[in-house]
């Protein structure tokens, strides 16, 4: 059920928020290769999520010992 929400938000960020006039012409002056890159790095950043939760939970040097 999860799931399904995520892919409903995604849709209609999508097609709601994005100017594709805009990215249309930002995608024709080169920025598809920093898109690409963004998309492999969100991917990435899920799967470690996805498959190692506790990682996020971690505290890494941010919390105040005193």
């Amino acid at each position: 059920m999860g799931g399904m929400f995520a892919i409903l938000a995604l849709l209609a960020y999508l097609f709601l928020v994005i100017d594709w006039k805009e990215m249309r012409a930002v995608l024709v002056q080169g920025g598809w290769a920093v898109s690409c890159l963004y998309i492999v790095l969100a991917i990435l950043i899920t799967a470690v999520l996805v498959n190692y939760p506790d990682v996020a939970a971690a505290p890494h040097g941010a919390v105040h010992h005193g």
